[in-house]
């Protein structure tokens, strides 16, 4: 949502005003629930703008915030909700206090070596083994699209990071980002991994959040470089469209052309027929009709046949006995019993007994009886001697 704010301190006021919630000494979420059985009393909340005051309150003179990770699934670049909150915290604390305060990770990976450390150490290790290291990007694109949409949301991630904790990031991991993914430094034909992939929206999308760094003044390329990116965007642009929309282009050029992206799909989709729910209900009525019309003729020759049968049978001399040929096609058309209709797969439920002892008794070994025999005739035999 890059085009949604001019100044920090608006993002900040989203921060304060989503977390700015009160909670206790008798208040919840803002409500008064000192009454009897904690239900809210009605005309007691706390308004809306005193939840934000306290909280400011309490992030006055803060001097750090810290939040834990302990695993190497998930680390800082690979989601958003890492972002929203520490860097969240941090903004607030920048607006509040007019200062970076020290944003640090306890970083408990490793169960043997836990440490605090800053969160440009820390990203710089996630970049450094991850997201610029070769093998792990040949590995993720083998994935196919869902690779490819993987790493294009690194760089979304770290726009989040760059503007709630700009001293955190920097131009050098732009530039490395730039190097890895455009430059293509490492000669892994990335353009083609990602087209391979048939996710090209996810390379102009990175290409793009890397020129929103740029046009937003938070890193400082320099003229070759942001005009690399801008070529490669447009080419990228004219293969594959355009994956961000008005609130996070990079540029006013390209929110542009995405504006006329989405009429051109508005007026093709206009264009479409309406569903077909009519025409397919009197398709199937007619499908049903001449299923029934066939059915009704099998049943018409099947009559005319067994007329004739007994047309037949009245001319000859009675009999006691039906001839075998009218008792088989009697049977035929006779339904068959329950019994014997072909089950169709599944699950069948069946009344079964269930007698443990002669299951225990079934499924007792060879050698047990032995042993029971064994034991039988030694107490036997000592009886006998002991008398």
């Amino acid at each position: 949502m890059s085009n949604t704010w001019k100044e920090e301190k608006e993002i900040a006021d989203v921060y304060l005003n989503r977390m700015g919630n009160p909670y206790g000494q008798g208040f919840w979420g803002g409500l008064d629930v000192s009454g009897k059985d904690g239900q809210p009393i009605a005309g007691k909340e706390i308004p809306a703008s005193l939840g934000v005051d306290l909280f400011k309150l309490a992030l006055t003179d803060v001097k750090a915030t810290i939040h834990s990770r302990s695993t190497n699934t998930y680390a800082a670049l690979d989601n958003d909700d890492f972002y929203q909150y520490l860097g969240g915290s941090a903004i607030a604390l920048r607006s509040v206090n007019g200062t970076n305060a020290e944003v640090l990770v306890a970083n408990f990976s490793n169960p043997k070596n836990p440490k605090h450390e800053t969160l440009e150490k820390f990203i710089g290790t996630e970049m450094r083994t991850r997201y610029l290291n070769p093998e792990w990007i040949k590995s993720m694109m083998k994935e196919g699209y869902a690779g490819a949409r993987f790493v294009g949301m690194v760089t979304e991630n770290l726009w989040g990071w760059q503007v709630t904790t700009p001293e955190a990031v920097g131009d050098a991991k732009w530039q490395e980002m730039y190097e890895t993914y455009v430059a293509d430094r490492n000669g892994l034909d990335i353009k083609q991994k990602f087209r391979d992939s048939k996710n090209m929206l996810a390379y102009q999308g990175m290409i793009d959040r890397m020129l929103t760094a740029i046009n937003k003044g938070y890193w400082k390329a320099d003229a070759m470089t942001k005009a690399t990116l801008e070529k490669a965007n447009m080419e990228v642009i004219a293969e594959a469209g355009v994956a961000c929309d008005m609130d996070t282009c990079s540029s006013a050029a390209i929110t542009k052309l995405a504006q006329d992206q989405d009429r051109k799909i508005g007026e093709a989709a206009v264009k479409l027929p309406a569903p077909l729910v009519g025409i397919q209900s009197a398709q199937v009525q007619v499908n049903q009709a001449s299923s029934n019309q066939a059915n009704m003729g099998q049943t018409a020759k099947q009559m005319n046949a067994a007329s004739q049968v007994k047309a037949q049978s009245q001319q000859r001399k009675p009999s006691t006995k039906p001839q075998n040929s009218q008792v088989n096609k009697a049977k035929k058309n006779e339904p068959e019993p329950l019994d014997k209709v072909q089950q169709v797969d599944g699950y069948e439920m069946k009344e079964q007994k269930n007698n443990l002892s002669q299951q225990l008794l079934a499924a007792a070994p060879a050698w047990l009886w032995l042993t029971f025999a064994g034991l039988l005739g030694a107490g036997i035999f000592v009886r006998r001697k002991q008398s």
